[in-house]
């Protein structure tokens, strides 16, 4: 069947490859999920890129053989857009990055009172992941620099099943988040109006290794904006320095949020409204939203507080993010 060494190295090496993954980790045991395990088995391991895909997705023809459905959601759903990260940058066809303080936008600490400086030089891809650093470094009167990256106007989507395999940094500060934004914001006018859904953040406030949050916006424009919002703990005493999944399944009628395949958290939508439609139940989750990844430093979700005075770098890792919708 072999015809010489070189191919059953190749074997091998595909098959520590798949071991490696994420999904495989999850399904056998969650307390198997320690970024020195996966760090280690993946940085042994030569990859290559994968053939390209259409910047707003796959085909649904191919989806089901590359990725079917997670079996703790509906099967029915198909792969409609995924990025597993490989090669080693980011794909400009799918990702924009964002630049400094979100003054140019007249959101000064982009909104947040935050204390970072957002440069193309945090973020990265290696080793099959992307990697998002927030560093101690001066930067246009800024004392940290850090990534922030979307897909705006290039993936977007109106429902679905949103996941990501995201491991987290525990040190004081940090504000990493993995969350969605209207499209056309427009529609319904500005924010929060227009709705905004975070499927997962974590609050560098306390060090809480145990817990992540999860949040919608909607209601009026600030400041007459509402939130609804959950602290969720990592199942079977996860902690978020570990890979873990975190999704969001969408619908018309209610966003439920899981986090490695439980759901951790469910608002049905006679809780969120928008004052630019109120006579839409589904408003202002019905229309097409893009996808971020960023970590911020300070602000008011994690009460102003600053990174300790040893604070050098800390990492938020994603192995893949991905998206189902129901077949049509």
């Amino acid at each position: 069947m072999f015809k010489n060494n070189k191919n059953k190295l190749l074997l091998v090496s595909a098959i520590l490859l798949i071991l490696t993954s994420c999904n495989i980790y999850f399904e056998n045991s969650t307390s198997n999920l320690t970024s020195p395990t996966i760090s280690e088995s993946i940085s042994s391991v030569s990859f290559t890129s994968k053939p390209s895909l259409p910047s707003n997705g796959v085909s649904e023809e191919n989806s089901a053989i590359t990725n079917p459905p997670p079996t703790y959601i509906n099967q029915n759903y198909v792969l409609k857009f995924e990025d597993e990260f490989t090669g080693d940058s980011l794909n400009k066809d799918v990702w924009n990055i964002e630049y400094g303080t979100g003054s140019q936008y007249g959101l000064s600490g982009w909104g947040n009172d935050e204390l970072e400086y957002y440069q193309e030089e945090n973020v990265s891809v290696e080793n099959g992941l992307l990697k998002i650093t927030a560093k101690r470094e001066n930067k246009n009167g800024k004392n940290y620099t850090s990534g922030r990256i979307q897909t705006k106007h290039n993936v977007f989507y109106t429902y679905g099943y949103f996941e990501a395999c995201i491991l987290l940094p525990t040190q004081r500060a940090m504000w990493p988040a993995f969350w969605l934004l209207p499209d056309n914001e427009d529609i319904y006018g500005g924010w929060a109006s227009s709705g905004e859904i975070d499927i997962m953040e974590a609050n560098g406030k306390g060090m809480d290794k145990y817990t992540i949050g999860n949040a919608i916006h909607y209601g009026g424009n600030w400041p007459n904006n509402q939130c609804t919002s959950k602290s969720s703990k990592i199942p079977e005493q996860g902690t978020i320095d570990q890979f873990h999944m975190y999704g969001l399944e969408w619908t018309s009628e209610y966003l439920a949020y899981y986090i490695d395949g439980e759901v951790v958290y469910k608002i049905t939508n006679d809780i969120y409204y928008s004052d630019k439609a109120k006579d839409n139940p589904s408003a202002p989750f019905d229309v097409d939203f893009y996808i971020l990844f960023n970590l911020a430093v300070g602000g008011n979700y994690v009460g102003y507080v600053q990174p300790e005075d040893s604070f050098s770098s800390a990492d938020m890792l994603v192995d893949y993010v991905r998206v189902y919708q129901l077949k049509e």
